[in-house]
């Protein structure tokens, strides 16, 4: 799978620590129990796209582009978002698990969680203007 583009599919209990996968588009994606495990991210964009209960254990998402992105159920411990490509980032994340993981200076507008987990979550110089929390687990996070 390697440098394709996706337009309005819906993946289904796919693995993609299996593929290659690099320099792909997916827009207007559904993307449901997949796995990204251990999966080195690159030169991914995502435009408009879902995740419905993915798991991202282990995954670097390294220069990869996220925009209008939502997270649904994902797993996502100690991901490291500050090295995605900031350029239009926007993503938001409900009933999802993100503890550890690193928001460190990134402009995140209007994010938002709602019933996620972010223990010991980094958000250090993120700027987090009008962003919501609604009932996510907020434990020892650094601001």
């Amino acid at each position: 799978m390697s440098e394709n583009n996706f337009f309005e599919e819906h993946f289904k209990q796919v693995d993609y620590g299996a593929v290659e996968l690099r320099n792909t588009l997916f827009e207007s994606c559904v993307l449901e129990n997949c796995s990204f495990a251990q999966l080195n991210f690159i030169g991914l964009t995502f435009e408009d796209c879902e995740f419905i209960n993915c798991d991202f254990t282990g995954a670097f998402i390294n220069e990869s582009a996220f925009r209008e992105v939502s997270f649904v159920g994902c797993k996502m411990i100690g991901l490291n978002f500050e090295s995605v490509n900031p350029f239009r980032l926007k993503i938001q994340f409900e009933d999802s698990m993100l503890d550890y993981a690193s928001f460190h200076n990134l402009k995140l507008v209007g994010l938002k969680m709602i019933n996620c987990s972010l223990k010991e979550c980094d958000f250090t110089a993120a700027q987090l203007k009008k962003s919501i929390f609604t009932n996510s687990i907020l434990t020892d996070i650094t601001l």
